[in-house]
């Protein structure tokens, strides 16, 4: 594998995990919406701690997903402004 060749692949693996963040991180997004540990003071206790890890967690996920893109295009020399 050339190197160029390696860069492309690095930035195709950052696309693909972007695309796999939109699609199963939407997902685990959307099922724990509905809340499935109850309403209950437990289950409200549990979201209040839960739901700024799923934020924190998927925002790093979509950063990640960027930065592998934009260091494969970077390395085959073409970043994007």
């Amino acid at each position: 594998m050339t190197a160029a060749s390696g860069a492309r692949a690095l930035a195709a693996a950052g696309q693909d995990l972007a695309a796999r963040r939109d699609t199963e991180g939407n997902a685990i997004a959307a099922r724990s919406a509905a809340s499935p540990w109850g309403r209950d003071e437990a289950g409200r206790a549990f979201e209040a701690r839960y739901r700024a890890l799923e934020v924190q967690v998927l925002d790093a996920w979509q950063q990640l997903a960027g930065y592998v893109e934009s260091l494969g295009e970077a390395l085959d020399g073409r970043e994007q402004p």
